[in-house]
């Protein structure tokens, strides 16, 4: 396999929801229209309205922060765990509802009074007494325990509070973050987060933002973090176990740091090394980097070969570091597009993973010249086409197995969410732009793309319409063929075509 095709097996995953074990403690009535003394209230969706998981995230809310107690026996894994929840109303709520996947729930209020709650099939029900008007700020204190599971598997990894060799961490891409903490699970709502974990004292506990306080008492220590700069849930990072940190400084003074299992050795971590050049690299295309820190956590889990964006300090798996620079410059990407412009829904992950992979082929191309960059473009072509199975198969089957093994990026269900066309035929879209209208114009698109919608959610419609706006021409044809038609169009620049 080729180096430069690493990247594709690492990153390939795809999660599908389990259910929850029931639990219910004074269960609400059906929802229906409610009347206290203030106002007329309605339940909050129990699903925020994205097309492939039409169950993750809540609606009627918007959460502000969460805040985590979490005292964890790292000998049976058992959370005590505490979830102080700061939202505001978007509507009159009668009752609402917080992802929370087969935990068991003991005590609920809202506002500091007790209220009525049901735990079925991952969603938390939560009815407080009187219903809370729209735009008003109000908590929630959620107690739970329980040991945390990932979700059952998907195509590649079960995404949610895992094990490690020497302790636990988060790997929550798309529907994880809710196996550990009660969360509005989706894109669409990031917050931000203080997170107070109790683990032995000889463990430490690794997060992004700042570390706020650390202190030990009786053999355990209570490590403090602070993020403050707003994230998904599922871009949370959190990793419990024995590390070693090196350090340097990003441009504009930004602290880069790598904290790492001591297992691996100086040659696996040197891909690290080159980070605050990468970042340098990116803000002189992008813009300027958008948090205040940034760094990896290097996990020694041998059953995971991949990595993840997670939120100014992304979290690689063991099996990831194969791919060397090329998964390093990919997550780094994902700063901008994945986690500062965040994906409205999860039906347009195109948009993260295929601006991430032209991203770390630019990064080639930087180091390599342009040779560089064109043998990651012909790689991906190879794959895409299926010219990579031509060696097995004859020239017809090996096309009829790519179209069927590699759905349309924007067509990719649930189940397949992390399909490789995604990555490489999404890249390879904005290659065939780069080629139509040069580089440079496909650079100051992306540019503009990042500066439009940096802290918000944006779509794949919002960025075909960008691009056709930055070009100067209808582009609607141009996406249909590569995002949403069977089969890969050519690229004739390059002489590239479909097999046959």
């Amino acid at each position: 396999m080729s180096r430069r095709l690493a990247l594709v097996f690492v990153l390939m995953a795809a999660c599908v929801r389990g259910p929850a074990a029931p639990s219910a403690v004074a269960p609400p009535s059906p929802p229906s229209e409610i009347t206290s003394t203030l106002q007329v209230g309605r339940p909050g969706a129990a699903g925020i309205g994205d097309a492939l998981f039409p169950d993750l995230g809540n609606g009627g809310y918007e959460v502000d922060e969460y805040e985590l107690a979490i005292d964890l026996d790292t000998a049976t894994g058992e959370f005590a765990a505490t979830a102080t929840i700061q939202a505001t109303a978007q509507m009159n709520l009668s009752s609402f509802n917080l992802d929370l996947a087969g935990l068991e729930v003991t005590d609920v209020r809202v506002d500091g009074s007790p209220a009525l709650f049901q735990h079925q099939g991952g969603e938390l029900t939560i009815r407080p007494g009187p219903a809370i008007a729209a735009g008003r700020l109000f908590s929630v204190v959620v107690e739970y325990r329980g040991v945390p599971r990932p979700r059952p598997a998907g195509n590649s990894f079960r995404p949610g509070w895992r094990r490690s060799e020497d302790g636990f961490y988060s790997f929550s891409e798309p529907d994880g973050a809710s196996t550990w903490f009660p969360a509005n699970d989706h894109p669409l709502d990031p917050a931000t987060y203080r997170l107070k974990v109790t683990v032995p004292a000889d463990l430490e506990v690794v997060s992004s933002g700042r570390m706020e306080s650390s202190t030990t008492n009786g053999g355990r220590a209570t490590v403090v973090w602070v993020i403050d700069q707003p994230a998904a849930p599922y871009l949370l990072p959190l990793a419990i176990g024995q590390f070693e940190v090196t350090e340097a400084v990003g441009p504009e003074g930004i602290p880069v740091r790598v904290y790492a299992s001591p297992e691996f050795t100086p040659g696996e971590l040197a891909a690290f090394s080159r980070q605050p050049e990468m970042i340098e690299f990116f803000a002189g295309l992008f813009g300027r980097f958008p948090f205040t820190s940034y760094g990896a956590l290097v996990i020694d889990d041998p059953d995971l070969g991949a990595a993840l964006e997670t939120q100014g300090l992304s979290t690689f798996a063991a099996g990831s570091l194969a791919a060397g620079e090329t998964v390093v410059s990919h997550e780094l990407v994902h700063q901008w597009f994945g986690n500062a412009v965040a994906v409205a829904c999860w039906c347009d992950i195109w948009l993260n993973e295929g601006l991430a992979t032209y991203g770390q082929w630019l990064w080639t191309g930087h180091q390599e010249g342009e040779d560089g960059f064109d043998a990651e473009v012909e790689d991906a072509y190879s794959v895409m086409s299926g010219r990579i199975f031509t060696d097995q198969l004859p020239v017809e089957e090996a096309a009829r197995l790519a179209i069927e093994r590699f759905t349309p990026p924007h067509l990719v269900t649930a189940d397949d969410l992390f399909n490789p066309s995604v990555y490489l035929r999404g890249g390879l879209a904005l290659a065939a732009l780069a080629d139509r209208f040069g580089a440079t114009r496909v650079n100051e698109m992306l540019a503009v793309h990042y500066a439009r919608h940096t802290g918000k959610n944006s779509s794949s419609a919002a960025f075909e319409e960008l691009a056709g706006e930055v070009m100067g021409e209808d582009l609607a044809e141009f996406f249909d063929t590569w995002l949403r038609r069977e089969g890969i169009p050519p690229m004739p620049e390059r002489g590239l075509a479909p097999l046959g």
